[in-house]
């Protein structure tokens, strides 16, 4: 396990990521544990993915990165993130609040969410929503009024 861990850490250092990726695979594939390989993995996937999109293969990032959540059984919160994140990158931001969502509402606590994957759902929210509604739930003045006409009647 150790040796495949450096060689694991060997190929990112040396930028080869789709070898890293292979050997990530391979290793969840033998039943190491994903939370050791995660961080790893979900680095050397961003990076290689994101050279997959300049090269317009999208349908292999894609099977990327479901492969790695397939072999993890969608448990690492990490890759999770990693993936939706991604398909943010791709313009497919309401995917990505898709696939927090589901794992939120398929692993009750403690594996729901953790602090940083809600953040980042908030954040992927406030994306998708118009701007000119902060405005104007800000607007005191205006939701002083509308307070006032619905206490009126």
């Amino acid at each position: 396990m150790a040796e495949a861990c450096a060689d694991l850490d060997r190929f990112i250092s040396n930028q080869q990521y789709s070898e890293a990726i292979m050997l990530g695979l391979q290793m969840l594939q033998q039943g190491y544990d994903y939370e050791i390989l995660e961080d790893e993995l979900c680095y050397a996937l961003t990076t290689f993915t994101q050279q997959l999109v300049t090269m317009q293969r999208h349908a292999n990032a894609e099977w990327l990165w479901q492969k790695s959540l397939d072999l993890c059984q969608g448990q690492s919160e990490i890759i999770l993130h990693g993936y939706a994140k991604f398909k943010c990158t791709l313009n497919e931001i309401l995917q990505g609040i898709d696939v927090l969502h589901s794992f939120q509402q398929n692993n009750p606590p403690p594996l729901s969410l953790s602090l940083p994957l809600l953040e980042s759902l908030e954040n992927m929210k406030a994306l998708v929503a118009d701007q000119w509604h902060y405005r104007m739930l800000n607007d005191m003045e205006r939701n002083e009024v509308s307070l006032l006409k619905s206490c009126m009647k």
